[in-house]
C-alpha cells in the first residue's frame, strides 16, 4: 500500500524490485499504474547467506543498468541488501524500515541484538543513506542508529481522505468487531481470540471478522473453532469489499505486539469507527486515549473498553468523530505526498 501510494502520486518512471510472500495477493499489480515495471527476485525474510549474496549481486546489476535518480528501499531485509548493493554507485538512497526487525517480539533477545547490530553497523558504515520513517518510534530508533538527525526524516503514513464516502445505505451491525491485516505473530491474533472468548460470555450475539490472511491462519481458525467462537476470516479482498465490511462493523480492534504505523487503523478512523488498540508506539502516535480511541494494556482492558462502546453508542459516535478529524488533519494522503515530494526534491 505504501509503495503503490508513492507510484500513484509521484509523476516519474517507477521500477519495483520485489519478492513475493505466500499470502501476497495474486493481482497485486492492479494497485500500481500501468507503466510501472516489475522485477521479481527470490528472497527469504530470514538470513540466507548464499541467496542474500546472490540478490546483492542482482540488485547491484539492476542499479548499474537503470541508474535511478533515487533508490527507495522498503523493510529491513531490502534495506540491508539494497544499501550494500548501492555502495560506491553514487545513487541517492532512502531506507524506510516499516518497523525495525530488532523491535520484533516473536524472536529471542539474541536475535534482536543481532538484528540491531546489523542495522547499527550498516548505518555507521554506509553513510550515504537517508532514513525515511513512518512513526515517531521508528524515527527515534533511526536517530539512535545514525547518532544524528540530519539523515533521518519523519513522514507519517497516510490514507486517502479525498474519497467521497456514502454511508447512507450501510447497515451497521452493532455487535460486529473487525480487524484488518496479515495473520502473523506481529498482529497478536491469539490475544484477539482471548478477547472475543471473554466478550461472547456477556454478548452472545457478538461476531468478529478478520480481513486478511497469513501464516497463522490455519492455526487461528482451528483455535477459534475449538473454542466455538463466532469468527470469520475473509482472506484478502478488493478495496471496495474491505470498505463494505469495515463500514458494516461497529468497532475496530488491533492487538499488535509491534507496528510501524498501521494503515488499517487510519482507515478505520476515517470511517468514524471507535477503535481499541494495544499499547505500543505505532498506536500511540495516532490515538489519544479516550479522545479519539482507546489504548488497552491487556485482555481485561480490551474487554472493558469494548463493553463500554457496545453499551454507549453516543460515546462511540463522539470517539468516532474525533478519530475522523485526527486522520483528516494529520494523516491524509495530501499531507504525505506534499512532504514526500519536498523530501525527494531536497535529495535531488
Amino acid at each position: 500500500m505504501y509503495v503503490s501510494k508513492i507510484v500513484k502520486n509521484i509523476d516519474a518512471d517507477h521500477i519495483i524490485v520485489h519478492s513475493l510472500r505466500k499470502d501476497t495477493p495474486v493481482n497485486f499489480v492492479q494497485d500500481f499504474t500501468k507503466n510501472t515495471q516489475f522485477i521479481k527476485l527470490i528472497m527469504k525474510r530470514n538470513i540466507s547467506l548464499p541467496l542474500d549474496i546472490l540478490n546483492i549481486y542482482y540488485l547491484r546489476k539492476i542499479i548499474k543498468t537503470v541508474q535511478p535518480d533515487l533508490l527507495h528501499l522498503h523493510s529491513s531485509k531490502a534495506g540491508i541488501l539494497g544499501r550494500i548493493a548501492s555502495i560506491n554507485l553514487r545513487v541517492k538512497t532512502i531506507y524506510t524500515p516499516h518497523g525495525f526487525s530488532f523491535l520484533r517480539k516473536d524472536i529471542s533477545k539474541m536475535k534482536r541484538f543481532f538484528y540491531f547490530f546489523i542495522e547499527k553497523t550498516a548505518a555507521q558504515l554506509i553513510r550515504t543513506t537517508y532514513f525515511l520513517c513512518v512513526s515517531k518510534e521508528e524515527y527515534n530508533q533511526a536517530v539512535k542508529l545514525n547518532r544524528k538527525k540530519t539523515r533521518v526524516k519523519l513522514i507519517f503514513n497516510s490514507v486517502d481522505t479525498g474519497q467521497v464516502i456514502d454511508r447512507s445505505e450501510t447497515c451497521v451491525n452493532p455487535y460486529q468487531i473487525v480487524t484488518i491485516g496479515r495473520l502473523t505473530a506481529a498482529k497478536n491474533p491469539f490475544e484477539i481470540l482471548s478477547i472475543i472468548n471473554d466478550l461472547v460470555k456477556t454478548y452472545p450475539q457478538l461476531n468478529f471478522v478478520w480481513i486478511g490472511d497469513g501464516d497463522l491462519r490455519i492455526e487461528f481458525e482451528a483455535k477459534a473453532k475449538s473454542l466455538g467462537l463466532p469468527v470469520t476470516i475473509t482472506g484478502w479482498l478488493p478495496k471496495d469489499k474491505v470498505n463494505q465490511i469495515l463500514r458494516a462493523s461497529f468497532i475496530f480492534i488491533q492487538a499488535s505486539l509491534w507496528e510501524g504505523l498501521p494503515f488499517s487503523l487510519l482507515e478505520a478512523m476515517l470511517e468514524k469507527k471507535p477503535v481499541v488498540v494495544s499499547n505500543i508506539p505505532g498506536h500511540r502516535d495516532v490515538i489519544v486515549h479516550t479522545v479519539n480511541g482507546f489504548i488497552a494494556k491487556d485482555t481485561v482492558e480490551f474487554c472493558n473498553f469494548i463493553s463500554d462502546i457496545l453499551l454507549n453508542h453516543e460515546k462511540a459516535q463522539l470517539i468516532g468523530s474525533e478519530a475522523y478529524k485526527t486522520v483528516i488533519n494529520k494523516f491524509s494522503d495530501d499531507i504525505f505526498v506534499k512532504n514526500l515530494l519536498k523530501f525527494y526534491h531536497y535529495l535531488l
